[in-house]
């Protein structure tokens, strides 16, 4: 009976540890979280947007858990968060200009690279630059860098 004692107080005991350990690490892996993401990125002065448009371009992007499982090489960018990018580019004054960097687009409709080369074109009347880059350009791809100052294709392509 004596032993019965002692292992019940020594549970009781380390189950009142636990609960007094547990919330303390908890709250200090939250508010190591909220602190980091706080955090403001600043953009220095003569900075360059770079426009990545090698994946799959879609209304509105949402975000896959999978994609790093399955390995897929395409991203997924949202019609909205470039359009968004591209005016903050504008209204930024440290922001010079954009490189747009042609890959391979998938999923695009005409009406979605038309707003996009729109986006650019008044990107571009704010005197800002705008340089395209491609390996190879695929017609819907050279209709949307077009709008670039300077056009530069990869000698192999």
């Amino acid at each position: 009976m004596k032993k019965f004692f002692k292992t019940t107080l020594a549970c009781m005991l380390a189950l009142f540890i636990v609960g007094l350990i547990l919330p303390i690490v908890g709250i200090s892996i939250i508010a190591g979280v909220v602190a980091s993401s706080g955090a403001d990125s600043t953009i220095e002065k003569n900075s360059v947007l770079f426009l990545d448009l090698n994946g799959v371009i879609e209304e509105r992007a949402v975000e896959n858990p999978l994609a790093s499982i399955m390995d897929s090489e395409l991203k997924t960018y949202g019609l909205d968060e470039i359009l968004a990018a591209i005016k903050e580019a504008k209204a930024n004054e440290n922001i010079k200009g954009i490189y747009l960097q042609a890959g391979a687009v998938e999923g695009a409709s005409g009406a979605s690279l038309e707003e996009i080369r729109g986006e650019l074109a008044s990107f571009k009347e704010s005197g800002k630059f705008i340089v395209a880059y491609g390996d190879q350009y695929s017609q819907e791809l050279y209709y949307l860098a077009t709008v670039a100052d300077k056009l530069i294709l990869n000698p192999q392509g």
